[in-house]
């Protein structure tokens, strides 16, 4: 995880507070929102374990269809830089 957590900051090492602030707040919000959505499942099925197993395939799916967004995030920051310096 640490690695993950340091790529977009080596993309973009201008902008350290902005990846970071956005990256908690994101981890904030996903978290909350997991804990929602897995009491509400639990509330409907009623049975735990069955409830456990409907959540966990969910998020198998969920990041099966995530997945490819890896494979789109640039190899290197001149990549990243130029097409920034561009837009501003």
């Amino acid at each position: 995880i640490p690695p993950s957590n340091n790529a977009c900051i080596e993309l973009l090492p201008d902008n350290i507070a902005t990846i970071t602030s956005v990256r908690g707040m994101v981890r904030q919000m996903g978290g909350a929102l997991m804990v929602n959505i897995c009491t509400l499942v639990m509330q409907m099925v009623g049975d735990v374990p069955k409830a456990f197993t409907y959540i966990l395939i969910g998020q198998a799916v969920l990041f099966f269809i995530v997945l490819p967004a890896v494979f789109v995030m640039p190899a290197h920051p001149s990549t990243v830089r130029a097409k920034y310096d561009t837009v501003h």
